[in-house]
């Protein structure tokens, strides 16, 4: 599936997903409660198990720094649900997010504000609370622009690519198990 986006330069909240079963075919979903406003370039994380989505960030009407979840798992239609005002990260567009089952966090590297971020950031769905963290080792350079994903064999997250001032060709891993 996939949430908001750009159209004409707007942003657009919409929720489109595909069929799972038989052809493919693109189809707009019906959603309940007040959808996080339109915006473009946000981070994007599923989880698989419990079928939710979460959006943080993006650019519609300014950089924006709260974070959403979508609920696709029980009765009925799927469910907006805003777990953070923006308490956390500050604004920003183009960040990279992941979610860890092991951990039940999302990790959020990096971004645009007016200028390439590179802090790390996670959200405990436990307490529903941001914290920032520190790494060992040298991290990357700070980026926006950048694709992550979860590697569940070594839990941890992997990042490819990015923009710095320009564009980089790096993976990088980030260990999240003890």
């Amino acid at each position: 599936d996939e949430v908001g986006g750009e159209s004409d330069g707007a942003g657009v909240a919409e929720v489109w997903a595909t069929g799972r079963c038989g052809p493919r075919k693109w189809g707009r979903m019906a959603v309940k409660g007040a959808p996080p406003g339109g915006r473009g370039y946000a981070a994007s994380a599923f989880d698989s198990a419990g079928g939710g989505r979460f959006v943080f960030g993006g650019e519609g009407g300014g950089y924006r720094g709260d974070l959403w979840e979508l609920q696709t798992q029980g009765a009925g239609a799927p469910q907006w649900i805003q777990l953070d005002p923006g308490t956390g990260p500050g604004p920003r567009h183009s960040s990279s997010l992941v979610y860890d089952p092991v951990g039940n966090q999302l990790v959020m590297f990096g971004g645009w504000d007016s200028a390439s971020l590179g802090d790390l950031w996670f959200f405990d769905l436990n307490t529903n609370t941001w914290f920032q963290q520190s790494t060992a080792g040298t991290p990357p350079a700070a980026r926006y622009g950048q694709c992550a994903m979860y590697d569940s064999v070594n839990q941890r997250m992997v990042m490819f690519f990015g923009c710095t001032t320009l564009a980089v060709r790096e993976t990088w891993a980030l260990s999240l198990g003890g």
